[in-house]
């Protein structure tokens, strides 16, 4: 079977149970919560690849030219959109952009094409199943409420190369390399 990869930024623990905290408040609706443990910022997912892609992958991003930098964790938001929320999101600011960019273009170097949408930073924290009329009123109650709210501030000095490995009780991510930024 080969590996699903992707590449992401991990966040700090105290993130993450703040984090945990905010999927608590949702936790009456019919939602498929993200495990504390799994959060992360998805810089690019490349899927299923050959054990020698991996290779490429890591030969390709340990050229990676990018300064480490500081970010805020923060703000809720929902995709695809607020009328028919899929996911419940928590937003990450700072240099992810040029990040990904900088993944990116190191990829493209090994055919993997880029992305076609919008690059948004952000870690998933709920992914929603279904809402009745009501329970979508009270969820969107609840996010506009929480919607501004600061988790807290990191500074980002790694990426990592991830595999996902997909069970019946959920996925189990594994870190195959860490990358130090500059």
């Amino acid at each position: 079977m080969m590996p699903r990869i992707f590449i992401a930024v991990d966040i700090p623990q105290l993130h993450q149970e703040r984090i945990f905290e905010i999927q608590n408040k949702f936790s009456t609706f019919k939602l498929k919560q993200v495990k504390q443990s799994h959060l992360h910022i998805t810089m690019k997912f490349l899927g299923e690849v050959k054990e020698s892609t991996v290779q490429n992958v890591l030969e390709s991003l340990s050229s990676l030219n990018m300064a480490g930098f500081d970010a805020s964790i923060g703000q809720l938001g929902l995709f695809p959109k607020k009328s028919s929320p899929k996911v419940l999101w928590v937003g990450a600011d700072g240099s992810f952009t040029e990040l990904h960019d900088a993944i990116e273009n190191s990829l493209n170097k090994i055919t993997f094409p880029k992305d076609d949408k919008e690059f948004i930073p952000h870690i998933t924290i709920s992914r929603i199943k279904h809402l009745s009329k009501t329970e979508k009123k009270d969820f969107l109650s609840i996010y506009g409420k929480l919607k501004n709210i600061h988790i807290g501030n990191m500074r980002v000095n790694t990426v990592k190369l991830k595999k996902s490995i997909l069970t019946p009780s959920g996925p189990i991510y594994e870190t195959i390399h860490e990358f130090e930024l500059q």
